[in-house]
């Protein structure tokens, strides 16, 4: 289990630690991730490394009506249990986050 840092006074600090990262390459087609945990919701990162369009499900196809992330944005996602990210039209970048 991570523990949260403190800092000089005391205080937690709220941040993540990166874990395991995910290349997803949709430039020709749907690219889709593995299943981030089959038991618990995961804090995943997902940085465009160019302008894809992305979905979240347990057997995701992203399409070009998918949600719009511009190049180099990046954003953070709750998955649940058994669910992957799919990407189209880019290169992305899938981080766990603990």
């Amino acid at each position: 289990m991570y523990t949260l840092p403190k800092d000089s006074m005391g205080y937690t600090v709220p941040v993540l630690q990166p874990s395991t990262n995910a290349e997803l390459d949709g430039t020709d087609g749907s690219a889709s991730s593995n299943v981030f945990s089959a038991s618990d919701y995961s804090i995943v990162r997902i940085a465009a490394v160019s302008a894809v369009r992305v979905v979240i499900g347990t057997s995701p196809t992203a399409l070009k009506t998918s949600m719009a992330m511009g190049a180099g944005t990046s954003e953070y996602f709750s998955i649940p249990p058994n669910y992957k990210i799919a990407v189209i039209g880019g290169k992305a970048t899938c981080t766990i986050m603990n």
